[in-house]
């Protein structure tokens, strides 16, 4: 039963979440260029863009090595962290 469970959680994580996290990732990084006027800050922005992007492709090409709750737990943390450094973004601009 928990395998079957297990199953269907990657499936969805990798059907869903993952080109959605993607896609927001994308329109999130748009919209902040767009907002920030600073060359400094638009520096840093990109920085933390990178950061989030090289450990997504990281946690990504772990889950499909191994389909383990770990990973998925993982991948929720870094889709926290990437909310934080929105709601940080935002007060900077």
């Amino acid at each position: 039963m928990n395998e079957i469970v297990v199953n269907v959680i990657a499936v969805v994580v990798t059907s869903v979440v993952i080109p959605l996290v993607t896609l927001l990732g994308a329109k999130l990084t748009q919209w902040i260029n767009g907002r920030i006027k600073d060359d400094e800050t638009k520096k840093v922005v990109e920085e933390i863009n990178q950061i989030i992007s090289t450990n997504v492709s990281y946690v990504f090409q772990t889950y499909v090595d191994n389909f383990s709750g770990f990973y998925i737990r993982l991948l929720n943390d870094i889709i926290c962290m990437n909310m934080t450094i929105r709601t940080i973004c935002l007060k900077i601009t």
